[in-house]
């Protein structure tokens, strides 16, 4: 696969928009919206909700256009030049798990499971690993299980005891203590580490299932005296756009401006349900009209940090929110509450609200490219050192949107 083309052609495509997706929509409103072209977003503003919601289901994880749908030409045409770039191969046909193994387990962490297991199994044949370590392994339901279906010794190794104490008492449940299954209280760190580093080293298949922000770096690099590592990435907007993005060389030649709302955005895939998506709509367009009620009272010159709203709030008006927000700022309301009763019912504030929506809903096509070149910046940064790297989609991006993990052979192996 070649890494290197795929990283410069979304970066020929995402460039022209930086203005849109490298801001906050709010704290730089309306300079994000102006960022896209007018065909992109403004036949979708007389768009019911259910029709939005599809097409959120769309650009969140790049998925088919339902029939029906009828994108916008020119979102549709950056959506298809963008899709083919972010797909990947899928991983084998999913291994069935027993009721024993799933005691406990989340759908979610089950799914994750029965579709490592197959990929694993099968390259575990080839590489004749002699034992494996998980990364931030928990309770131990993914260790565990491997170390049953791959006849590994496994160590899992996390910082939160109370979850590996958990772990243990499940494997006295299940009558599972012969399982060869350590566990290690420790916490990964990018230094040398003489206690947790040997167990990344020498004849050993090294799993991070799912490594927060800059421990997916850590455990790469910490691996390369592996044989071989699979490493899940998630919560880029944990990540520090100085030290963690653009490591390769190939993406030092094709800069982009990475920003933190840059990486909070290719968090964005997960799927919203219709009502999730509703509530969302609420949340995100009375805080807009409040950003603009406290600029026309004078109030703030700019964006000004209000906090978050209490869930119950948004059920009643707009002035009761307003209200409790003025509270929290320690602002007096009463002088104002009359303009507020009705703000959001003017003409011009309810087309900036609707605009802010669908604004953010398109701003969503950016979200999967942008995971994608932070993956392929990992890939390309670990081919540079000269091992063998696969980017593959392991999950349904419906249970497990954070899908695609690198798979790496080392030079050594």
């Amino acid at each position: 696969m070649n890494f290197a083309w795929r990283y410069e052609q979304l970066v020929s495509l995402l460039k022209p928009f930086a203005p849109c997706w490298t801001q906050s929509v709010l704290h730089y409103w309306p300079a994000c919206r102006d960022a896209l072209p007018d065909d992109w977003w403004q036949p979708l503003l007389d768009w019911p909700l259910d029709a939005m919601h599809q097409l959120d289901d769309v650009l969140a994880g790049a998925m088919e256009i339902p029939e029906g749908l009828d994108m916008p030409p020119g979102l549709r045409r950056f959506w298809e030049a963008v899709r083919p770039l972010v797909q990947f191969p899928r991983s084998p046909s999913a291994i069935p798990l027993s009721e024993t193994q799933t005691l406990r387990m989340t759908a979610k962490k089950q799914h994750e499971i029965a579709a490592i297991l197959p990929f694993l199994v099968e390259r575990n044949e080839a590489l004749g690993v002699k034992r494996a370590v998980d990364l931030g392994g928990g309770v131990g339901h993914l260790a565990r299980t491997l170390a049953t279906e791959l006849r590994l010794p496994l160590v899992s190794i996390d910082r939160n005891a109370d979850l590996q104490n958990m772990g243990r008492a499940l494997l006295q449940k299940l009558r599972m203590t012969d399982v060869p299954l350590e566990f290690v209280n420790g916490e990964m760190q990018s230094a040398r580490q003489d206690a947790l580093d040997p167990y990344f080293e020498g004849d050993c298949l090294s799993v991070g299932l799912h490594t927060c922000g800059p421990l997916a770096w850590a455990h790469l690099k910490k691996s390369q005296r592996s044989r071989a590592v699979l490493n899940f990435g998630c919560c880029y907007d944990r990540m520090d756009v100085t030290r963690d993005c653009q490591q390769s060389a190939w993406a030092r030649q094709h800069p982009l401006p990475w920003t933190s709302f840059a990486l909070f955005l290719a968090t964005r895939g997960r799927r919203r349900s219709l009502e999730e998506l509703a509530m969302q709509e609420r949340v995100n367009t009375w805080r807009l009209a409040l950003h603009l009620f406290l600029q026309e009272e004078g109030l703030a010159a700019g964006f000004l940090a209000v906090g978050d709203a209490p869930r119950a709030i948004y059920a009643q008006s707009f002035a009761d929110y307003a209200a409790d927000r003025f509270r929290f700022l320690q602002l007096d309301f009463a002088a104002r509450a009359g303009k507020a009763d009705g703000y959001i019912m003017r003409s011009d504030v309810a087309r900036s609200m609707r605009e802010f929506f669908v604004i953010n809903v398109v701003r969503n096509v950016f979200a999967r490219p942008l995971e994608v070149l932070l993956l392929l910046d990992r890939a390309l940064w670990m081919e540079e050192q000269g091992h063998r790297v696969e980017l593959r989609q392991f999950f349904d991006h419906s249970v497990s949107p954070r899908n695609l993990g690198l798979f790496a052979t080392f030079k050594n192996a």
